[in-house]
């Protein structure tokens, strides 16, 4: 076929579903309301990223997402053999999610199913991980050039403590880090770091961004980001209301403390394993188990839209203010 003789490509070297980095090209003055164009490295076929996947979050304008010459981690999701050109995404999403048809030809096989995308660790084939990562040249004791399952399983075993971290390289692109931290036993969190005034696609830039936040370093993440959180953290572990274990586990045990005490309104402070860095508010006021988060921050425990510095003021909040939500 023409489109193969002439890209050098065959059905199984370019496929839908397959990882690729890809280089954007933007020019001054151009509307990019609808998309970019880039090229795949190595074979130099021109592509397309629409706007709606460029990424999952919320932005104004591509331009502020994207930029000229950036090299970005990929995945085709439509390849136009007429034309000679691909359409790709880059929304992490798409990017992690297993769910493309085995298939290998010239349809979109991507099925969007955001349901299955509640857990940003799931599995990636493992001969594709080697693609998705891009890997930086970033000297620190803490940085490993491992993608977020080699992460995981440096910081996964027993002997590893909890609030054990590393920063890595994001599947992204070279403008992002990741800080994986190991949140409690099988619960590991993955933060992104965005790099602003690079130098370079391989080097650490001189401004770090978490949200809103700057930074000027990663030390400087682990200090004022970092370790407020884990000390934060500790006191709900240590709190004598904490209990681990999962949903069904966490009912079981409210449904039986309710019938040994039914006048008294049972609670505990469990995990969120749905959202690692979250910690969920139990509570079995009459015969429904009602469950609110505490979000684990810099800034302290917030709960209600309010910050608290320990679990002990959660806990006294929640007693003077539990029947506010019931009534709303």
């Amino acid at each position: 076929m023409l489109f193969h003789l002439l890209t050098g490509t065959t059905d199984e070297t370019l496929y839908c579903g397959m990882f690729v980095k890809c280089h954007v090209i933007m020019k001054p003055g151009r509307d990019y309301s609808k998309g970019v164009n880039c090229f795949l490295e190595g074979s130099g076929i021109l592509g397309w990223i629409p706007s709606e996947r460029v990424t999952d979050e919320i932005y104004n304008d591509v331009t502020d997402v994207v930029k000229n010459e950036d090299t970005l981690l990929a995945r085709i999701f439509e390849i136009n053999k007429a034309r000679f050109s691909v359409k790709v995404t880059c929304r992490r999403t798409d990017l992690i999610s297993n769910r493309w048809d085995p298939q290998r030809s010239g349809d979109n096989f991507l099925v969007e199913d955001y349901e299955s995308y509640v857990h940003p660790e799931l599995e990636t084939p493992e001969i594709e991980r080697e693609v998705m990562l891009c890997k930086r040249a970033i000297v620190h004791p803490k940085f490993r050039n491992v993608d977020f399952k080699g992460a995981e399983d440096e910081l996964y075993p027993a002997t590893v403590a909890k609030g054990a971290f590393v920063f890595r390289p994001a599947s992204r692109d070279y403008h992002h880090l990741t800080l994986t931290i190991k949140f409690f036993a099988e619960l590991f969190m993955h933060i992104e770091i965005e790099e602003l005034e690079k130098t370079n696609n391989w080097s650490l830039g001189k401004k770090l961004k978490i949200g809103e936040k700057i930074y000027d370093d990663l030390d400087e993440i682990i200090a004022n980001f970092l370790d407020p959180m884990l000390t934060y953290s500790e006191s709900v572990f240590d709190h004598r209301r904490f209990k681990a274990g999962r949903r069904a586990e966490i009912d079981s045990y409210l449904a039986t403390s309710k019938t040994v005490n039914p006048k008294e309104i049972v609670y505990v402070i469990a995990l969120s394993y749905d959202h690692p860095g979250y910690f969920l508010l139990c509570y079995l006021p009459f015969k429904r188990v009602v469950r609110e988060f505490i979000t684990v921050t810099p800034k302290g425990l917030r709960y209600r839209k309010y910050y608290f510095n320990s679990a002990d003021k959660v806990i006294n909040y929640f007693k003077r203010h539990w029947q506010e939500l019931q009534n709303k």
